[in-house]
């Protein structure tokens, strides 16, 4: 079997001029790349970027009229206000501004396909017509989220306009491994030739940030959500570092002592007077643990005047154990740049929804935790799959967190695991169960992570050989 070639990233990049995009629900498919590019160019020629978007007709009952209506285009607007950002730094001087003072210039198309080949025609002819000396042309085709019939209309396109100064270049992103393949086609005298290569060079953005990839899907964070940067290795956040501290001293206690976990999980139970009771015994036995005031204080604010506070407790113990995990693993801390506690996505009108635990790789993919102390139904474990999507498509993954080890996971979706105090959480695992939501126990994050980022860390590994 011959081997597929590979190309260097770094050199078809610095030869591009013209960009386009297929616009999609998670636009950081086309904004990591074109990252990607920008940093690859000089001052000697700059970036002309397209953004092509399928535009839908809707009826409108009432006049009985036609009416341009298209959902698709807030995707454009999402990486308009992303691309905003570019104006602060370099590399925004590598874009070409367009004629309407925008970053991308914006090509609508219908849902007529005939009329896609012809249009796609006119675009490189225009392009072609406007050249003001003999260089050779470079296309980039970002076709990861293009529709298999535009595909299909931009081949033939090329294949009816191409010239020999000029190459065409698809560009497809395999989400599992952060790997890109690329077509490159060019014309030799009257033949069009076509070379399948892999891209070499590693796909990622060291800049982005949660923030950056929310807003890509078209959500804004609450300035009070909590961000850990990555820092020289080390996973940083000046306000909330004593409560993970303290949670790293709770999760040793719990996961080393049964009782000590009985009460913890069984302390938001039974009726008000003995709940309180419970409650107060339990903050005493985590206070124990705790040497400095330093650290008691911050026990307190974990807790606040939160009647199930042990669900807060379950959050800095999860948030704990990933920070260990990382910053324990070079291999697996290289993928991730930040981790978010407590992320408020607000949406056009308010607030979309709050994810407990939020981490991003350098590749865009997105893995959004919810910690349920205690019973969750189904229909809640139906809307975080659907918020995970809305905010991440597919590269987002729901995970479920429940304070069960692994020993009791593992009964538990069994059904073997008979315990009164664990009534609620069982209920919860039930729940994810039915709506396929993945389940993480607190001592397999480590286990639930390289599962997730294995294929990505196996490209690198074989990458660095």
């Amino acid at each position: 079997m011959d081997k597929i070639r590979k190309k260097n990233a770094s050199e078809l990049f610095k030869q591009c001029n013209f960009y386009i995009m297929c616009s999609t629900l998670n636009q950081v498919v086309n904004y990591i790349p074109l990252k990607m590019i920008l940093k690859e160019k000089t001052d000697r020629s700059k970036l002309e970027i397209f953004n092509i978007t399928i535009d839908s007709n809707k009826k409108n009952e009432s006049n009985n009229h036609i009416e341009n209506f298209s959902p698709n285009r807030r995707w454009d607007e999402n990486m308009e206000s992303a691309l905003e950002m570019l104006k602060k730094g370099r590399l925004a001087s590598n874009i070409k501004i367009s004629q309407n003072g925008k970053l991308f210039t914006p090509c609508s198309l219908g849902k007529n396909i005939g009329e896609y080949i012809e249009r796609i025609k006119r675009f490189i002819k225009c392009r072609q017509d406007s050249k003001e000396t003999n260089d050779s042309y470079t296309y980039i085709w970002n076709i990861t989220g293009g529709q298999k019939s535009l595909i299909f209309a931009i081949r033939k396109a090329i294949e009816a306009r191409i010239v020999p100064e000029e190459k065409h270049i698809f560009l497809y992103l395999e989400g599992n491994t952060n790997q890109c393949a690329v077509e490159c086609i060019s014309k030799q005298d009257d033949r069009i030739e076509s070379e399948f290569c892999l891209l070499k060079g590693k796909y990622f953005d060291e800049e982005l940030t949660i923030k950056t990839a929310l807003q890509l899907a078209g959500f804004k964070i609450n300035e009070k959500s909590c961000i850990f940067k990555k820092e020289n290795g080390k996973f940083c956040n000046s306000k909330e570092g004593k409560k993970v501290e303290v949670a790293d001293y709770i999760y040793k206690a719990f996961e080393e002592d049964e009782g000590f976990r009985a009460e913890a999980i069984g302390c938001n139970k039974g009726e008000a007077k003995d709940k309180e009771k419970n409650q107060e015994e339990f903050k005493k036995r985590c206070q124990e643990l705790l040497k400095t005031n330093e650290l008691k204080e911050a026990f307190e604010k974990i807790c606040g005047k939160n009647d199930n506070f042990f669900g807060y407790i379950l959050e800095y113990m999860a948030l704990s154990k990933l920070i260990k995990v990382l910053e324990s693993d070079n291999n697996l801390a290289d993928q991730f740049l930040e981790i978010g506690h407590s992320i408020k996505l607000e949406g056009e009108k308010d607030q979309f929804c709050e994810f407990d635990l939020v981490l991003l790789t350098k590749g865009g993919q997105i893995l959004i935790i919810e910690c349920k102390s205690g019973n969750m139904d189904s229909d809640v474990s139906k809307a975080r799959i659907y918020t995970t999507y809305a905010a991440a498509g597919v590269y987002g993954k729901p995970i479920l967190i429940t304070p069960l080890l692994k020993k009791e996971l593992e009964k538990a979706k069994k059904h073997n695991l008979k315990n009164e105090n664990y009534k609620y959480i069982l209920k919860a695992i039930g729940a994810a169960q039915r709506s396929q939501m993945e389940i993480w126990a607190l001592d397999s994050i480590e286990e639930g992570l390289r599962n997730w980022m294995g294929d990505i860390i196996s490209k690198e590994n074989r990458r660095r050989k």
